[in-house]
């Protein structure tokens, strides 16, 4: 499981924002204020839980996902697009176009695929389930 602690900044209905510090893998180091590799960005996450009335805005809390949801995640978002795009420009050199052609047609793939993505956003957000639990 991948974990992350972060802060309440919103209690709408029966979903909770949470805000959370994404920190790079340097992030840590001792000459990271010497250094413009390391980066650190914030993230709001929308969890919907049972009872929010047990939440309170400004609460430290942690956010739970599995690692197979996230391993999910990065398949739809990064690997197919990229297999989409060698498909699309394998064809134009199988059918022998010019190479700009062949180019344009890997682009359209991944375009149309994002196309896709969008249009199935519901259903992969029900897919990706983040889990929300106050800190001891």
């Amino acid at each position: 499981m991948v974990e992350h602690k972060g802060h309440i900044i919103k209690i709408e209905g029966n979903t909770v924002t949470v805000k959370v510090l994404q920190l790079s893998g340097c992030a840590h180091c001792e000459g990271k204020k010497y250094c413009t590799l390391a980066e650190a960005k914030e993230k709001e996450i929308k969890i919907s839980v049972k009872d929010p009335s047990i939440y309170t805005v400004g609460e430290e809390v942690e956010i739970i996902a599995h690692k197979k949801q996230l391993f999910t995640a990065v398949f739809w978002a990064y690997v197919l697009p990229l297999i989409l795009l060698f498909i699309g420009v394998g064809l134009g050199s199988i059918l022998e176009l010019p190479e700009i052609h062949s180019a344009l047609m890997g682009l359209i793939a991944v375009a149309m695929y994002y196309v896709f993505l969008f249009a199935i956003n519901k259903y992969l957000s029900k897919s990706l389930e983040f889990k929300i639990s106050k800190l001891r």
